[in-house]
């Protein structure tokens, strides 16, 4: 059995020598008194504070003590008080093995270490006097639906990719439109297979629409590490697409890419059935599964930075909604450098800013079928 006391005054008085009380108490007692608790002891403990028949010395009994108070540990046996402190200590106590007295109450001595509670557990009463719910209005309720088209992240969401230091935005638009719903991920995904060892063998699809295997190695500690930053999946295959327009070599693994290109290229290789499209096809659009939609900016149209826009730049289409304010349809994309996304773009603005728009539909089985409006 253990048993804990809570002072050495607790310990001394289990066997019958009266000691002072209170926060004194430890530093009152003598050596005399020390001596008598360490010939209780000896009879009953050997040095390592356990039980045995043939009793024995307690001169160590102190190596085993240690007390949050004094910060010390006793030499029972001995003739001073060392200052070297305990390997048993604990606030305001210690604790040692005795074989007779109550079981040692684990909860009660964890409880009492705890620091008291900041607050009970009454509910905090909150005065609503003067507080009116009231409904959002129809401008707050569009400005929240932008904000989770273009915003929104939790475990549930799509997987998105960040354009690093190289222009393939047309790349990484075109991969993040894809993955913008479980369909379309659920489609990239089939395209990878773990080789091993960073290596991965990716299915992409040449002009002719044959299908044909990549292999990409991806060295995080590379010079060009995984090009853009984000979902893996992603990022394999965007170095994919660069790998099968340019050299294998892994230093020019993006070249073939960096200055630029058309999304519907992009769509192409991943094995969409892609066309170019005039910009206003991507109004009335939300995302269903299987059709895609990429707008790219014109390269130095008027009112682009009215907009957070720039030009020559490609943008994912993640949906259209009604303006409540003047009924118009507005226009909502992502930019696939991350952080900023556009404002709404409205529909009587859209062919002035923006050039084309590429439109691809997931292969048959890959999605649940959809519309995108024109």
């Amino acid at each position: 059995m253990r048993r804990h006391f809570g002072s050495l005054a607790g310990l001394v008085q289990h066997f019958a020598v009266p000691v002072p009380t209170g926060a004194a108490a430890f530093a009152e007692l003598d050596l005399d008194t020390l001596r008598d608790v360490a010939g209780g002891l000896g009879n009953e403990f050997d040095s390592s504070g356990y039980p045995t028949d043939e009793g024995g010395s307690y001169g160590d009994f102190g190596g085993d003590f240690g007390s949050g108070e004094l910060n010390g540990e006793l030499n029972v046996g001995g003739d001073t008080m060392s200052q070297s402190g305990g390997d048993m200590g604990a606030p305001d106590g210690f604790r040692y093995d005795i074989a007779t007295g109550d079981p040692y109450d684990a909860d009660a001595a964890i409880e009492a270490m705890l620091p008291p509670a900041e607050y009970d557990e009454t509910p905090i009463e909150i005065d609503a006097t003067d507080v009116e719910p009231r409904e959002l209005s129809a401008e707050e309720q569009f400005a929240i639906q932008v904000d989770l088209l273009q915003h929104h992240q939790d475990l549930a969401s799509p997987a998105l990719l960040n354009q690093g230091q190289i222009g393939d935005c047309f790349v990484v638009s075109t991969l993040n439109t894809i993955a913008h719903t479980p369909e379309g991920m659920a489609y990239l995904n089939s395209l990878v297979t773990p080789q091993g060892d960073g290596a991965y063998h990716v299915t992409l699809f040449g002009a002719d629409g044959q299908p044909t295997t990549v292999l990409v190695a991806m060295d995080p500690n590379g010079p060009y590490g995984s090009g853009a930053s984000g979902d893996p999946t992603l990022a394999i295959l965007e170095r994919a697409i660069g790998t099968m327009h340019g050299p294998f070599d892994s230093m020019g693994a993006y070249d073939s890419i960096a200055n630029g290109g058309r999304p519907y290229e992009a769509m192409n290789d991943l094995g969409l059935f892609a066309q170019p499209l005039e910009a206003s096809a991507a109004l009335g659009y939300t995302p269903d599964g299987v059709d895609v939609l990429v707008v790219g900016t014109r390269p130095d149209a008027p009112g682009l930075a009215d907009f957070g826009l720039v030009g020559s730049h490609a943008y994912s289409v993640v949906g259209s909604l009604s303006d409540p304010s003047t009924g118009e349809m507005m226009l909502i994309l992502q930019n696939p450098w991350g952080g900023e996304h556009p404002s709404p773009i409205p529909a009587s603005q859209v062919d002035s800013l923006f050039g084309y728009a590429s439109h691809g539909m997931l292969p048959s089985g890959a999605g649940t079928g959809g519309t995108s409006g024109g």
